[in-house]
């Protein structure tokens, strides 16, 4: 009951507080961006934009320097040197947003019957190279700053820089130039047709029907994230990774529609009503969704290095990874035992790390996996995503050990 109150207050502020931040925030970047960047002048604007956006691909190249030399245990230098690069790689991402999204809008028709036949032929694309969790945004994906790993990029094949500078290099640009604008076009090909048919001739109307309807419908699907998960579950336990691929993918697209209607409506409204100015609003709505993100430590949220790659989430966490109150009660949990006990937790002041050995839990049921690596199908807690860096069971064949940095 407890961890079904927890997640019920991430769902909450996941609709209430995290989402409209990201859309103020968002809306004004885009705004100041095409008020500053050649105004009027298309399609020049939106390749030049384009342009910039793309040289995000850059720090995708430079992690492997920032993970070896940007280490936990120098805490300020991690922690001013992060919140930069996110801020700067947040920035570019804005940027290749808006570009893509103009190029769309002035070479593709957005005649509401083709722009659906679009959206289903890209998200199709997105499902051949199993990256569709990509076109997933909030309110159904919340990242919390202090626990994210900044500084590793989760490509699409997962290659490293140790497993060759060309291969990791070909990773990342594909990642990054290739799938990001995949899943840009299929948001811009459901806008399209979510303009042209819902109320075309009553803009307000639509945008009250969106952001209403998207709100409950999302609403609903949180209260079914413990169904979806079960069925996410059974399918592991059977030993069937592709009809849990199958599933979650078919769930990801009911997501995708009520997500992008939810954000239909509430983007449209917060330029109806809060500053039409493009530059003035777009500098006032930027400035107060950083100070907000900021605030509740979801900047992640506009986007780290990498992309989410299908079915490869256990325990059903693939529906949703929010658990921002269930974090921060884990680590205040540590951080307790860490002043009570001291170095009997296993505490290195240096770096704040901490052993966990009881994670909070999350579902009641998980596939586990033995020291070696087959699975069982035993009825357990499963830890929330994100919060087990490191599973250390090689050693010790007895227990496993969750490490963590608060």
């Amino acid at each position: 009951m407890y961890v079904n109150k927890l997640r019920a207050a991430d769902s909450v502020l996941a609709l209430l507080i995290f989402f409209p931040s990201l859309v103020i925030y968002w809306r004004g970047s885009w705004d100041l961006i095409q008020s500053i960047i050649f105004p009027g002048r298309e399609p020049l604007c939106w390749w030049v934009i384009t342009a910039i956006g793309c040289c995000k691909v850059f720090s995708y190249y430079a992690i492997p320097l920032f993970n070896k030399y940007i280490t936990p245990d120098k805490k300020w230098t991690y922690i001013i040197v992060g919140r930069l690069f996110l801020i700067l790689h947040g920035a570019l991402y804005m940027f290749i947003w808006r570009g893509v999204w103009g190029l769309g809008d002035y070479y593709v028709t957005n005649e509401w019957k083709w722009a659906l036949v679009q959206t289903y032929v890209v998200i199709a694309v997105l499902i051949l190279f199993r990256v569709l969790r990509h076109a997933m945004w909030p309110p159904f994906v919340t990242a919390l700053d202090k626990h994210t790993k900044v500084f590793v990029a989760s490509n699409r094949f997962k290659t490293l820089p140790e497993h060759g500078a060309f291969k990791y290099f070909l990773d990342c640009s594909f990642t990054c130039l290739f799938v990001g604008p995949v899943a840009i076009t299929s948001w811009r090909c459901q806008w399209a047709f979510l303009d042209g048919f819902v109320f075309p001739e009553d803009p307000l109307k639509s945008d009250i029907i969106c952001a209403s309807g998207g709100l409950v419908a999302s609403a609903i699907l949180f209260a079914l994230q413990h169904a979806f998960a079960a069925v996410s579950i059974k399918c592991e336990k059977a030993d069937r990774p592709w009809l849990k691929l199958i599933w979650e993918d078919l769930v990801y697209i009911l997501i995708f529609n009520v997500m992008t209607v939810y954000w239909h409506g509430t983007w449209n409204l917060c330029i109806r009503y809060m500053i039409t100015d493009p530059l003035i609003g777009g500098l006032v709505n930027h400035c107060l969704g950083t100070v907000l993100l900021l605030l509740t430590r979801t900047y992640s949220m506009i986007g780290v290095c990498g992309c989410a790659v299908d079915g490869f989430g256990l325990g059903g966490e693939a529906f949703f990874p929010i658990d921002y109150c269930s974090k921060l009660v884990e680590f205040k949990r540590l951080k307790n035992e860490s002043n009570q006990h001291g170095k009997s937790t296993n505490v290195k002041e240096s770096t704040l790390e901490v052993s966990i050995s009881e994670p909070l839990p999350v579902y009641n049921a998980v596939i586990h996996r033995n020291n070696n690596g087959n699975k069982s199908g035993d009825i357990a807690s499963a830890s929330p995503p994100d919060i087990a860096l490191d599973v250390n069971s090689e050693n010790d064949t007895s227990s496993k050990t969750s490490t963590t940095y608060l």
